[in-house]
């Protein structure tokens, strides 16, 4: 259950006193949450590697770094340092507004085109990326990279350097890669947040198998348990799921309206938008299939959506 503390609104409040396995759709949030704030502080220390890279390559293609590498390399570190040592608080401001979602990968499109051809910033422009795939959407993520990656072929051209080279394919893998890492990371994170959900549904599945009583056998317990063996018994009946899958997003925002939320408590838990939950609400009705948000509500309570259907929805839960 979520829990308001002094100087946060977000869903890492989620009390840490709850029992495991996570029963209410708040907990599982935090436990996303708490995988998303994760992989960003990875990716910040993988930007720290690529500053060491982008100054690695200039040296050795151009003898020292320009002061264009150096002052874009710097930026990277200072960025790089504050989201490894605060990484809630970095991912939380970045994940406020969509411009700030945006931000890393603007700025690697920047460092790229400026920095002249073939721009040694193509290795923190990568993972700036990477930190724009776990704080947003798949079509902006991928919009960054394929921004940055026209970014750096116009920064070549610009600087007179051919794309492709005599001998061999020139800057064009570079180019193609930003966008197709992109994609990629964006895919390992989101199924990521899914293995988490996958693990805490097998949590609660344990939790909910409870041994049968020990029963002392007699001739008439043991005359009634033979015929019931005997006797076909009619195959369990599997709850109707629906073909659609909701994103790791979709699915946070449904869990905390199933525990009572409004939306602009949503928001403020998950320290986004109203606009934001809207989007989000809006697009898991349409991959489902729901008429309403209610309906949408409906349908995870009942078990109908392909995941989760194990869920323990209180529809009078508080925060």
């Amino acid at each position: 259950m979520l829990e308001r503390r002094p100087g946060t609104s977000s869903a890492l409040a989620v009390s840490e006193q709850a029992p495991p396995p996570a029963r209410l759709g708040a907990e599982l949030v935090h436990l996303v949450e708490q995988l998303y704030v994760r992989l960003v502080r990875v990716g910040f220390a993988i930007l720290l590697a690529g500053c060491g890279l982008t100054l690695l390559f200039a040296t050795l293609e151009h003898g020292a770094p320009s002061l264009a590498t150096a002052s874009f390399v710097a930026g990277a570190a200072a960025l790089a340092l504050a989201g490894v040592a605060r990484p809630g608080g970095v991912y939380l401001l970045l994940r406020s507004r969509r411009s700030f979602q945006l931000a890393p990968g603007a700025f690697g499109a920047v460092a790229v085109l400026v920095d002249g051809p073939d721009s040694p910033c193509w290795w923190i422009a990568l993972p700036l990326l990477w930190i724009v795939a776990a704080v947003s959407s798949t079509s902006l993520a991928v919009g960054a990279a394929v921004a940055t990656a026209l970014a750096f072929v116009l920064g070549t051209v610009l600087g007179g350097q051919p794309l492709l080279g005599p001998d061999d394919t020139g800057v064009l893998p570079a180019v193609v890669g930003l966008p197709v890492y992109t994609l990629v990371g964006r895919v390992l994170i989101d199924g990521f947040a899914g293995l988490v959900l996958e693990r805490h549904r097998h949590g609660v599945t344990e939790f909910r198998r409870h041994p049968d009583p020990m029963n002392v056998p007699n001739l008439a317990v043991a005359a009634a348990a033979s015929t019931a063996r005997d006797t076909p018994q009619p195959a369990p009946r599997r709850a109707r799921r629906s073909g659609s899958r909701l994103t790791a997003r979709q699915l946070e925002v449904t869990l905390l309206l199933c525990d009572g939320l409004r939306q602009t408590e949503i928001a403020e838990c998950l320290g986004i938008s109203v606009r934001q939950v809207e989007r989000l609400v809006g697009a898991a009705r349409e991959r489902v299939g729901a008429a309403t948000t209610g309906e949408l509500v409906a349908m995870l309570a009942s078990g109908s959506l392909r995941e989760p259907a194990w869920i323990d929805v209180r529809p009078s839960g508080s925060r």
